[in-house]
This record gives C-alpha cells, structure tokens and sequence, in this order.
C-alpha cells in the first residue's frame, strides 16, 4: 500500500491520505533526490527515504514496516514494505548522472563533457564509463586515451576503499585500521590534549612556588594540593620530582594519593625505591594506600630482582614493613643476589724490542759518539720526563652480595633466623607449606 503524507503533515502530523492502490507502478525522478524504491510490481518509486521520527505524532501508524520516500513535488510517500522489492541509497549526484546520461547527445564531445562532470562529482565508475564511451565513438580522442588509465586506477583505489569500509576499517591519514585502532588513536590524541593542558597549569603553579609575594606562594601551593586528575602525574613529574629541593618531592608524595590511579601508586612506589633522600622515600612508602596492598606487594616483589642492589635492599625493607608471609619464597630468593659492576684494570700492553734497551739518544749525540767524538760517554738526566699515566679499561664484574635488609625483613615475618643459609630457610618454609611445623605468629595473610 502507498499512502501519501502531505506537507502539512510535517507540522500538524493529523492525517494520512491513501492516494494509490498496490498495482500502480510510480515513477518519479529528480536530480536531488537520489534513493530508490523498487517495487514488486516493477515500478520505481525516487526520491530520498526519511528516517521514522519515534517522537512524532503518527510515529504508531508510520513505523519500521513503513518506507517514508520524499518525493520532487514536496509530498511525503508512506509505502508497505510488503510492496517493495529492493531499497537502493545512492549519492544525489549519481542521480543526476543517470539523467544528464540519457540527455546527453551521443557525440564524442558531449560525452567527454558529462566525462569532465563526472570526474569533478568523484563519480570515478561513471567517469570511466563515459570515457570509454567516448572512445567507442571518436577512437582517436587525445583527451580520453590519456585520462582512460587515470579513470581506471581511481576506480580500483575506489572499490578497495568501498572494500574496507565493508569490513569496517576506516580510513585514517592514508591507510585503513580498524574502528577500535581508530578509537584508540583518539583516545590517545585526547590523552595528550588533557596532559598538555595540565603542563601549563602545573608549571604556572610550580612558577608561583618561589614568587616574591607570598600570597602567590599559597596559591600556588593550593591550586598543587588539589589536584587529582592522572593526565597531571607526567607534568607533577617533570616540575616537582625532578627538582634537586626534597620540598618540592616532598610536595609531590603529597599530591600523589589524591589521585586514584594505578599510576600514581607506581609513582610512589617508584620515588619510595630510587629517591635520594631517606625522608621522601619514607613518606613515599606512608603514603601508599592500604586498600591497595596487594598491588604494592606484588610490586616491592619484582623489585626484588633488580640490577641495583640497593634498590633490592630497599625493596626487601618495605616488604618487612608491610608484614604478608607469603613473600617469604620471594625473600629467601633475594638473600644473596649477584651483581654486575664495572671496575677499572690496568691494560696489559705486550712490548717488544730489538738491540740495546737504553733509551734512545738524539742523532747528533749517536754520531758523535760512534766517531769518538766523545771518548768519555754521555750522561742522561731523565728526572724531568713524566712518565705517562698507566692505560686503563672497564670489565664486568659478577658479585654475590648478602643483603642484610631482606634477612632482617624475613627474621621479622619468621621469628626464625638461619643467616644467609638459603638451603636452611628453604627447608623450613616447605615444612611449614607441608603443615610439619606451625607457621609464624607473625603471619599476616
């Protein structure tokens, strides 16, 4: 069935109109409207289809077994889907095409005319045709042999475009990636926008830290203590930890745990291992939030096997502090770690030489010495020649060291203490994993 809704339907939406009968073929065609509706009894209704309005009055009348088809006239066709064959959306400009295509006369210069315009519109399948049909009536046509290539890669480039986007790649700075890929180019792009911002704030504010007046001190002090966005953790790192001062690291350990972020807790964890100073690492480990313990012993852990012993040491510290008996394997691992260290050994040269060994005398003094010119010798006084400084060279050292924090944190949690004898601590943890002994008091799981 086809209903037709008038235009004043649009803004009163009070009535429907029947105005033709199922076996009536319409056919109605319009340079700007580019959609086709193909009938089952073999009309062709175009125009351009419009989306069902949800909110509208009517929307119970006109819904999703409804196609809604402008027409040119301005009248809005409802037509039953059970009466169309086939939908077909197309750009208004190959709408247009199709028309200008079946006016035009068939000469070699009209068709390279509607060629030109069809180039222009990006038309490329249709640009090609028309080229090709310029060619069918004047072989000789310059124009259309040298553009008949060009048509054609613009016409491969456009079907391996339509190509991806129907497996839903998109394009994106000349290469296609998918729509996640996309996304998260985005996010990315929006990340780095947000963490800019908080770079200029965060240096504006760090600026005021050290002004003359010390109402911009405070504001400068305010405005860092509020801050809670992980987008400002590179900038905080860039303007505060960075600096020599411990007021200002001491400032970034403030601010840290405002922000919930997984970020923030590894900046800590970071500054409470590799900082310089005892008492930023010390609030760094305060400052950790409890909630979120398990992550901060898994990873004071990894840190266990860290190239710099001291970094082991520290680690080793914290997890006595923090008081879980399940880190003992872990710690009895970390009793004795080698190390690597350059050290500087002397260049072992291997000299060689021929005749005397005296040192070597100036020309004039050997001639005269070998004519006799000289029958009582020569003294050489050496006493101000420096001798070069011994050639040195870096090598890789291996060391095992004992590392007094990790036994001190497993003494803690043990209430046992086998020194640095690994093979001890061992035996006693699987007996106690096995339920021979009872575990520690000091357990805390």
């Amino acid at each position: 069935m086809i209903t037709l809704l008038s235009a004043s339907w649009l803004f009163r939406r009070s009535f429907l109109v029947p105005v033709l009968g199922m076996g009536l073929s319409l056919s109605l065609v319009s340079i700007s409207h580019a959609d086709h509706l193909i009938l089952t009894n073999g009309g062709v209704v175009r125009g351009t289809i419009e989306q069902p309005d949800d909110e509208a009055d009517g929307a119970a009348v006109v819904g999703p077994e409804i196609y809604r088809i402008r027409t040119l006239t301005g009248n809005l066709l409802a037509i039953s889907a059970v009466d169309v064959e086939d939908v077909v959306y197309q750009p208004a400009a190959v709408e247009e095409y199709e028309i200008k295509a079946l006016r035009a006369p068939q000469t070699a210069a009209a068709q390279w005319e509607l060629a030109e315009w069809a180039r222009k519109q990006e038309l490329f399948p249709q640009w090609k045709a028309q080229i090709e049909a310029v060619l069918a009536l004047d072989k000789d046509h310059v124009a259309a042999q040298q553009a008949l290539t060009r048509a054609d890669i613009a016409v491969r480039k456009q079907e391996r475009d339509e190509l991806m986007l129907s497996r839903g790649m998109v394009k994106y700075r000349g290469r296609y990636i998918s729509e996640r890929e996309k996304e998260l180019i985005d996010e990315i792009a929006a990340e780095r926008e947000r963490r800019e911002e908080w770079r200029k704030k965060v240096k504006l504010w760090r600026g005021w830290l050290t002004h003359r007046t010390a109402t911009y001190q405070q504001k400068g002090l305010a405005a860092l203590r509020e801050i809670d966005s992980p987008d400002a953790i590179p900038a905080l790192e860039k303007y505060l930890q960075q600096e020599s001062g411990d007021n200002f690291r001491l400032l970034l350990v403030e601010i840290l745990p405002n922000i919930d972020d997984e970020a923030a807790i590894l900046k800590l964890i970071e500054m409470s291992l590799f900082d310089s100073s005892l008492e930023v690492r010390k609030n760094a480990f305060n400052s950790l939030p409890p909630e979120q313990l398990e992550f901060v012993t898994s990873q004071y852990v990894r840190q266990l096997k860290h190239a710099d012993n001291t970094v082991v040491r520290r680690a080793g510290a914290f997890l006595g502090e923090i008081g879980d008996i399940r880190v003992v394997p872990y710690l009895i691992d970390a009793l004795v770690t080698t190390h690597t260290y350059q050290v500087s050994v002397p260049v072992q040269k291997q000299t060689y030489s021929v005749g005397s060994r005296g040192p070597l005398l100036p020309p004039q003094i050997e001639y005269q010495l070998r004519t006799g010119q000289l029958p009582f010798g020569v003294i050489i006084d050496d006493s101000n020649i420096v001798a070069p400084p011994p050639q040195t060279k870096l090598v890789n050292v291996n060391r095992d060291q004992q590392n007094a924090e990790v036994l001190a944190s497993l003494q803690k949690l043990t209430d046992q203490n086998f020194q640095f004898d690994e093979l001890q601590w061992r035996n006693w943890w699987n007996s106690v994993r096995d339920g021979k002994i009872p575990p520690p008091n000091s357990q805390n799981s």
